[in-house]
């Protein structure tokens, strides 16, 4: 029924056919069908004066991206990729804030899932570092305890780990 729903409103409204999309995505088992609904989304709603519905259709994609690509540098780079454009479209701490701590948390996951070798592994970790602490900006302990939780708990782990002119202090941090 969305797919008949957004197929006749593409040529009349387009941005109707973009949230219909999104929702036919979220109600999708087949998460490869989900990611090209959600891109035929994006690509419906790309001129839209409506940066909500274009963080909304990124982060639906990064979401999808991130359960898909396990531990895939590709899948998780294109996840990584799709979290950062949810942000530039918008979404923000002021927004959505529990949209935008899911999105900075699991940022910091994706950059944690990848591969900790070479060159580029301790800027990696430090993005990571910066996605927890932005998601613990939105998540309060005594409003969201899991979230808040899960956060302080991935953040301690990325920070003892975390290369550093300073150990003892990212240490603390970890522990607090």
């Amino acid at each position: 029924m969305l797919a008949e729903g957004a197929a006749a409103a593409r040529p009349i409204s387009p941005l109707l056919a973009a949230q219909l999309l999104g929702e036919l995505a979220r109600v999708e088992t087949d998460e490869e069908a989900a990611v090209a609904h959600l891109r035929e989304a994006l690509a419906l709603a790309a001129d839209a004066r409506l940066p909500g519905l274009r963080a909304s259709l990124q982060l639906s994609l990064a979401l999808c991206l991130h359960q898909q690509a396990g531990t895939s540098r590709p899948a998780l780079l294109a996840a990584i990729d799709a979290y950062q454009e949810a942000v530039h479209a918008g979404l923000s701490a002021e927004s959505d804030p529990a949209a935008y701590g899911l999105a900075q948390s699991n940022l910091g996951l994706a950059y944690l899932t990848l591969p900790m070798a070479g060159p580029g592994a301790p800027l990696r970790m430090a993005v990571a570092v910066q996605a927890f602490r932005e998601a613990l900006r939105v998540y309060d302990r005594e409003a969201q305890p899991e979230e808040w939780a899960s956060v302080q708990l991935n953040l301690a782990n990325a920070l003892v780990y975390l290369p550093s002119s300073h150990p003892e202090e990212n240490l603390a941090q970890a522990v607090e």
